[in-house]
């Protein structure tokens, strides 16, 4: 008999973290899953680490070779019986009920095809660094910030195997960085999606994984990605060239007047989606997503030594519940401190 869920895991040459990994998956609360392990070509003892389990649950699939990520979640797919799919990268950890939760979830929302959530951040060592916060829990929302970047965590991704293997045929291998933001994306513009609001994994954040050594190869998949975001939610919207060039730009290298062409830019957007999507105006997470995003562009104007960064701050705390407004306020006094900062630096440069 088929499990109702498969845990999908690729790895390549990541001995240091898989054994965690694995045993994560192993103390699900939730017990009905098969663990597929894609080996990615590995070279040091991560095979070893996967056959010295004796579980049933776990399947190992060797790939030929290194065929990259994408390729190799591929091949876990086609062999994949169960009917929801739930990622798990190698250096990442389950929370112990992160399955049940989003089964949970999904039987009382039984029209999504996708769930994302929330996630713990660990450093190398596993010590804590914080956690992801995305307010925009159903699709109308989702698809906005798809228009600026991506809030899915793909460890915490769980989606129907069907739709994902015979509508979109799996990952696009021609993508070797930011695979889940494309796929993501396709399946939003079609598809009902969520997002919960509590975290089920521990996301790893360190030198070698993989969002790390190859982020810079994924700024032009980055840009096409936003792009085609943008023209499908909007497909009356003009823009110049400037414009597309914020929008499908690395925000990290923006400047203070950049950013605020940025935020300016996102109003014009955000009254345009408005007027084309009603539905928006009774979405209490559109209005929170929005409120995210003016205080995470408020705070990088403070960064910057702007202090209009404290009236976009405090828009985005107006659309924010109590909870997330003080992360909206650990924001602004982060801002207010890298100014005070800049200001002594200038006083002292002239004296």
């Amino acid at each position: 008999m088929a499990p109702l869920v498969t845990v999908l895991m690729s790895v390549y040459n990541g001995e240091r973290y898989l054994r965690a990994s694995v045993e994560s998956v192993l103390a699900q609360t939730f017990s009905d899953f098969e663990l597929i392990i894609v080996n990615d070509g590995s070279t040091d003892s991560s095979r070893a680490i996967i056959t010295s389990y004796q579980d049933p649950r776990i399947l190992l699939v060797e790939s030929e070779g290194n065929v990259g990520q994408p390729a190799a979640l591929n091949l876990g797919l086609r062999r994949a019986r169960g009917e929801w799919v739930a990622r798990q990268d190698a250096d990442d950890i389950c929370l112990p009920c992160r399955l049940e939760e989003q089964l949970r979830f999904l039987h009382a929302h039984p029209e999504l095809v996708m769930l994302g959530a929330q996630a713990w951040l660990m450093d190398a060592d596993g010590q804590p660094l914080g956690v992801t916060y995305y307010p925009c829990h159903d699709s109308i929302s989702l698809r906005w910030l798809l228009c600026f970047e991506n809030p899915f965590v793909h460890s915490t991704l769980m989606f129907r195997r069907s739709i994902i293997l015979d509508e979109f045929g799996g990952y696009d291998e021609t993508i070797r960085y930011g695979e889940d933001f494309a796929l993501c994306s396709r399946l939003v513009s079609r598809h009902p999606a969520a997002l919960m609001s509590q975290p089920v994994i521990r996301y790893r954040l360190h030198a070698g994984s993989k969002t790390a050594t190859q982020r810079g190869l994924g700024r032009e998949n980055y840009a096409s990605v936003i792009a085609a975001n943008v023209r499908a939610a909007l497909p009356d919207l003009t823009c110049s060239a400037e414009e597309w060039d914020l929008l499908t730009g690395w925000r990290e290298d923006m400047n203070a007047a950049q950013w605020k062409s940025y935020l300016a830019l996102m109003e014009r957007l955000s009254g345009l989606y408005q007027a084309r999507y009603p539905e928006v105006g009774v979405s209490t997470a559109f209005r929170r997503t929005l409120g995210f995003q003016y205080g995470h562009y408020g705070r990088q104007l403070l960064l910057k030594g702007d202090l209009a960064g404290v009236r976009t701050l405090a828009q985005g705390i107006l659309r924010t519940p109590i909870g997330p407004v003080l992360v909206l306020w650990r924001w602004f006094l982060q801002g207010v401190a890298a100014v005070r900062g800049a200001i002594r630096r200038q006083v002292k440069a002239g004296r």
